[in-house]
């Protein structure tokens, strides 16, 4: 199968967009809220506000990531180039990382040989 990174980097700048216009809508609904308390009315946009920030933080970011990753792995292009950095708690999900990659195009070899390498450098 032909690598797909034109199509992998379309899905990036879709999700970095996405995040891009969750944050704007995230602004105005806080700004509308200010406007109520100015007024003295309750605040009505709290609950939709935190929707969308948990949105944007526990399904686009990850997805983000892990196409970032998939991108890297498609290219290769060391882990250690992309993320210098790792928290302890904060590891990537390799399982998504390796889905993405061979969705659009990678082989089974190449994910592995890449995966061993980033869990080393993550490991370390």
């Amino acid at each position: 199968m032909k690598l797909r990174t034109r199509h992998l980097k379309i899905k990036i700048k879709s999700l970095a967009a996405e995040a891009a216009i969750i944050r704007h809508e995230e602004h105005r609904l806080g700004l509308a809220d200010a406007r109520l308390a100015r007024r003295g009315e309750k605040r009505r946009h709290d609950a939709d506000r935190c929707d969308l920030m948990a949105h944007r933080k526990e399904v686009v970011r990850p997805t983000a990531r892990a196409s970032m990753l998939a991108y890297a792995c498609l290219r290769s292009v060391p882990y250690a180039r992309v993320e210098q950095v790792c928290g302890v708690d904060n590891h990537p999900d390799w399982d998504e990382v390796g889905k993405e990659a061979a969705r659009f195009g990678a082989t089974s070899a190449a994910i592995e040989s890449w995966s061993v390498d980033a869990k080393a450098h993550v490991d370390a």
